[in-house]
């Protein structure tokens, strides 16, 4: 019943809507997400080959701007800039322990096989939403969103697909693109707009797939 409920057509437009509304704050948060991932790229390399290996700074400084993306998502009028980094400064801890542990579950699944990896990704991907919505705290966040995606999996994975791909398609290309410079700075630059412009895609997607999923749950 949730997977024919779910409305693959009005999810994408609902991401096409918010993306135009928050253009301008996305533009603002996107660079300062790059040029911080820049410089916790080029601090990392200080930090021991054992440690680095398990974790990055990156991804202690990622959990804070997902909040803040998440929160700009699912606010009900036109975010600010002041509002959403806010957030992710109440938001910080909650988030880098859940998107440690979604991060944990998928690695796994990943290296069992690789769709198992993908399917848990697509499964915890309402988590962050429910998080900052709900305040389910973080194990309840992972299973009501769980609960959420499991109903209509095959419907969300087809929203990834058809964002995702394209996103990750255009981030190889830049990537590619990016081969011939030989200035280490314009490379690492560019990763990090690539990885910012990735991850912010993903998550208001997943504020999207949010939205859809309790949209029909409640009726």
């Amino acid at each position: 019943m949730g997977g024919q409920a779910f409305d693959i057509r009005r999810a994408l437009k609902g991401l096409r809507w918010l993306l135009v509304r928050d253009g301008v704050l996305i533009l603002q948060l996107g660079v300062i997400w790059a040029v911080v991932a820049a410089i916790a790229s080029m601090l990392s390399e200080y930090i021991p080959s054992e440690v680095r290996g398990f974790v990055g700074l990156n991804q202690l400084v990622g959990p804070f701007f997902v909040a803040a993306f998440t929160a700009a998502a699912l606010s009900g009028g036109q975010p600010t800039l002041s509002e959403v980094v806010k957030a992710g400064r109440l938001l910080y801890v909650q988030f880098l322990v859940l998107l440690f542990i979604t991060f944990v579950l998928s690695h796994l699944g990943l290296k069992l096989m690789i769709l198992p990896g993908v399917a848990l990704a697509i499964l915890f991907s309402c988590a962050p939403s429910v998080l900052f919505r709900e305040d389910a705290g973080i194990l309840g966040s992972l299973i009501a969103g769980g609960r959420l995606v499991l109903p209509r999996f095959w419907r969300v994975a087809g929203c990834y697909l058809i964002v995702m791909v394209p996103v990750m398609v255009l981030a190889g290309l830049l990537l590619l693109a990016d081969q011939g410079l030989s200035l280490r700075l314009s490379t690492l630059v560019i990763l990090s707009c690539v990885s910012v412009f990735t991850n912010v895609m993903a998550t208001y997607l997943g504020s999207v797939i949010y939205l859809e999923a309790t949209h029909m749950s409640e009726r």
